[in-house]
């Protein structure tokens, strides 16, 4: 985390298949990520391992460790641009597929935007 923080990052995004195991295997494996610092913050999407391992009680975990989950969510970066996360369409099967509709569509389609989406591996 140190080389990262060293960069001065405006914005970090662990954008999805952060882990292939349960938080109760794995957590403590995550823990770094709480040292991460950006100017604008650090976000996280879902991929389709976090739906293999128990991506809810993921996500609370990355949010406890200070990553802010955009789950078919947008966010204005003070940067000027919108970033947007769609969750995996591995979540269908748990009802949280993605939804682009609820992640842009209330924008403005005048700004930029930085939207990230994992593919399956």
């Amino acid at each position: 985390m140190d080389g990262i923080n060293a960069a001065q990052p405006d914005l970090i995004a662990v954008v999805g298949d952060l882990v292939d195991g349960t938080v109760e295997d794995l957590g403590p494996a995550a823990e770094p990520l709480a040292g991460l610092r950006a100017r604008h913050g650090s976000f996280f999407v879902t991929g389709n391992h976090e739906y293999f391992s128990g991506a809810d009680a993921w996500v609370d975990h990355v949010r406890e460790l200070g990553l802010r989950p955009l789950r078919n969510a947008r966010v204005e970066v003070p940067a000027g641009f919108d970033l947007a996360g769609v969750d995996d369409v591995a979540g269908e099967s748990e009802g949280q597929g993605p939804d682009f509709g609820r992640a842009l569509g209330d924008r403005d389609r005048r700004a930029p935007r930085c939207s990230s989406r994992t593919s399956r591996s």
